[in-house]
């Protein structure tokens, strides 16, 4: 009976015992648990304010190693997470806290490196996406500016700006244009024996070009009259001109300007007539020209040439011819266009004892396919 009484006793010493080891336990675990997760929460929120606070209110704690390694813990998950910025504020906040914590020392020198590093990434990724959209606002301005010039541009009711269709819009790679002068009125002077005519005749031009890949413009001038008529001052004579100057554009440096080199001949007609003015002159040319300048709606065309050919006269010195042409539109179909135009063009000797010039107004009416 009395073992009984001593075994009774003694269980009851082993559950008390028991019992005062059990309740620290469960207040540890308690305590240690609810700092963990307001550390969850101010990581979460990303603010050091919050974890200084808990870990201020925690160094008393006889558990502070537990809840301070659970903050380096978060910390060095923010690291591999790249996230260097609030662990850089975050691992401050512990090692202001417990300035023995050399290993908190150590990652924040660590971080402080991979910060440098990735601000250093950061700022040349800046610089290079600047530098792309620098050179991609160039680009869009220049695409700007040629189609401001190359096609023609409406605005909408709210400002924005629309493009119709193009300016010069090759819908062919051909372009021809004939004129038929129905009034060509020369008028002539001779100085060396004071002599002046007026004359009325007739004129024709084709022009016929051919683009080859929009960087090369090859084509042909060709033009004719006939004056065959005197209004005063009749010596019986007819004038004229036949003419015919292969060309080159170099479309990428400027497809409007033209160098060309022909044929060219000056005829007198003066059978059966004394004529003061110089005889048949036939010479090659070289010159240039300027074509499909628009000025509103007039189209100036014009040309510059020297006649070699003078070299084989012994009373020419020097030849040359010159001219230009403004055609404005009448009417325009699905596939040509009719317009009207008027012309001005000259030749001219300079003869050894003065000189001769054989200037003329043309009136034409022309027409030309539809390719710009």
């Amino acid at each position: 009976m009395r073992k009984q009484i001593i075994n009774k006793k003694l269980l009851v010493l082993l559950f008390i015992c028991i019992g005062i080891r059990i309740i620290p336990a469960f207040a540890v675990d308690s305590s240690v648990s609810e700092a963990y997760q307001k550390i969850d929460a101010a990581f979460t929120d990303r603010s050091d304010s919050e974890l200084n606070t808990i870990l201020k209110g925690e160094r008393k704690n006889e558990n502070y190693d537990f809840i301070e390694a659970y903050a380096m813990k978060k910390i060095r998950r923010l690291i591999i997470a790249s996230e260097f910025k609030f662990a850089e504020q975050a691992v401050l906040v512990v090692i202001d806290n417990n300035l023995e914590n050399t290993a908190a020392v150590e990652m924040y020198t660590a971080i402080e490196d991979s910060l440098k590093k990735q601000e250093s990434y950061e700022k040349q990724q800046q610089d290079l996406k600047l530098a792309e959209q620098e050179r991609l606002k160039r680009e869009r301005e220049a695409q700007r500016s040629k189609a401001n010039k190359e096609f023609q541009v409406a605005e909408t009711a709210s400002g924005d700006s629309v493009y119709i269709t193009g300016r010069d819009e090759k819908y062919s790679e051909v372009y021809w244009n004939a004129r038929f002068g129905l009034a060509d009125l020369m008028f002539i002077s001779e100085t060396p024996d004071d002599y002046s005519s007026l004359r009325y005749g007739l004129a024709a031009a084709f022009t016929w070009e051919y683009t080859l890949q929009r960087k090369f413009v090859f084509g042909v001038d060709a033009d004719a009259e006939a004056i065959i008529l005197a209004l005063y001052n009749d010596d019986k004579s007819m004038t004229g001109s036949v003419k015919i100057a292969p060309k080159i554009s170099f479309a990428g440096f400027n497809k409007n300007i033209f160098l060309r080199a022909g044929f060219a001949g000056i005829i007198t007609a003066a059978a059966g007539s004394e004529t003061v003015l110089h005889e048949n002159f036939l010479t090659p040319l070289v010159g240039i020209e300027f074509n499909h300048v628009k000025i509103g709606n007039i189209n100036l065309s014009g040309f510059y040439d020297y006649y070699i050919g003078h070299f084989f006269y012994e009373d020419v010195n020097s030849a040359m011819g010159a001219g230009l042409n403004a055609a404005l539109p009448i009417a325009e179909m699905e596939k040509i266009k009719l317009n009207f135009n008027t012309g001005i063009n000259d030749n001219l000797y300079i003869k050894s004892n003065g000189i001769e010039n054989r200037v003329g107004i043309t009136f034409a009416i022309g027409v030309e396919n539809v390719s710009n």
